[in-house]
């Protein structure tokens, strides 16, 4: 175990308009084991970065062996990722936080529970992975997206509550176009991308 991670909780500046966990930073170099991670059984936004060159992989492990990863990569990563942890009753838990790295990483764990999200239309721009929100889907949408990179393009709905996500684009490259889907929630929206881009919902 390295003696350089930090498990100190991070300001509550973030969470001010939430009634979820106050937000937990971590940070070490190459593998690590953390004990006592905070979360409650539904979404928790990870806000991750990573400066090695091979496999990086984080993975949240409880005593009854369910596992979640928060991130399985290779080489550096800067970004935001959201996970369902399973459940659509907000159950308290604490986890180990399993690290397998070969650089210096840093983790923020955000578990935000807003009463109610931003109307749309909404608009969005950014370069690679992360999360945007929370929003107040009302049931048939509309997204315009763009990406200029060369991976996967995502846009993933995650509601609060456990429930199924909505996948409304899932291609690979370059794209210019528009997705319609029904969505009836609070949620917050991921953007997998290894590009610049931009989405445009209504």
């Amino acid at each position: 175990m390295d003696d350089d991670s930090t498990g100190d909780d991070a300001d509550d500046d973030s969470t001010d308009d939430s009634v979820g966990t106050e937000d937990q930073h971590f940070e070490g170099s190459g593998i690590d084991l953390i004990p006592d991670v905070r979360v409650t059984e539904r979404l928790i936004i990870a806000e991750i970065s990573h400066d090695g060159s091979e496999d990086f992989r984080m993975t949240l492990v409880n005593d009854e062996y369910v596992n979640y990863d928060l991130i399985r990569d290779s080489g550096s990563y800067s970004g935001k990722r959201a996970v369902q942890l399973g459940s659509s009753e907000r159950r308290e838990d604490t986890r180990e936080l399993d690290v397998d790295a070969d650089g210096n990483w840093e983790l923020t764990i955000r578990q935000p529970r807003p009463e109610e999200g931003e109307p749309f239309p909404a608009q969005a721009t950014g370069s690679g992975p992360d999360v945007i929100g929370p929003y107040e889907f009302t049931g048939a949408h509309t997204v315009t997206a763009t990406h200029d990179g060369e991976s996967n393009f995502q846009m993933i709905v995650y509601p609060l509550t456990g429930d199924p996500t909505e996948i409304v684009i899932n291609t690979i490259g370059k794209y210019d176009g528009e997705q319609e889907f029904t969505f009836l929630d609070t949620g917050f929206v991921e953007i997998n991308a290894d590009g610049d881009w931009s989405v445009d919902i209504e």
